[in-house]
């Protein structure tokens, strides 16, 4: 019987382990767009930030990527501390994570190159 326990405790652990994935939408930061410059090719802003969420629109030497763009969270001092004693809130820290999306950028190409990049435009729906 104390083997049969081991058998299933170890079946669960392997299930709750591997059986559990999590997923989230590919993303950059505001880092990442500082990276961009007019004039790249598609395969240099691949190199740089990475593949698009998305193709919004491409045909006859446009083509339209979006990316979803996270802002990056620091850890601060505890509420406890005042503020002002503390120089305000951390614009850095060792410990970070990465916020919800904030907003999504549209990258515009016209004959290979980046021509424009900039937000979507929130709808009024």
């Amino acid at each position: 019987m104390n083997n049969f326990v081991k058998l299933i405790f170890i079946t669960i652990s392997l299930v709750s382990l591997f059986g559990c994935a999590s997923f989230n939408t590919p993303f950059i930061d505001t880092d990442e767009t500082t990276q961009l410059t007019f004039g790249m090719t598609k395969s240099e802003v691949i190199k740089s930030i990475g593949n698009p969420l998305y193709v919004e629109s491409g045909g006859k030497g446009n083509v339209i990527w979006v990316y979803e763009v996270r802002n990056i969270e620091v850890q601060s001092k505890p509420d406890i501390i005042p503020v002002i004693q503390s120089g305000g809130p951390n614009k850095s820290h060792r410990n970070f994570r990465h916020g919800k999306p904030d907003h999504r950028l549209t990258l515009t190409f016209e004959d290979d190159k980046l021509i424009d990049w900039g937000p979507i435009a929130e709808s009024d729906d």
